[in-house]
């Protein structure tokens, strides 16, 4: 993820960020099945949304404690 990618995430709401955390978890749940087809055209991807799904989670902490 970008730096400018992050700022916009740390401006955002927590309602907002739920619904990206919702999206992306869809979207992984998505890519296990097709990696467990063997259809997965990306697996560099696979990685790449857990870590986007940690950072939204962090946010999402972080912004709840505030």
């Amino acid at each position: 993820m970008k730096k400018q990618e992050l700022l916009k995430l740390h401006q955002a709401s927590v309602e907002e960020l739920q619904k990206t955390l919702q999206e992306n978890l869809q979207e992984l749940a998505s890519m296990r099945l097709q990696k467990k087809a063997g259809k997965l055209a990306s697996p560099s991807k696979l990685k790449t949304l857990t870590d986007d799904i940690a950072r939204l989670r962090t946010i999402i902490t972080e912004k709840k404690a505030n």
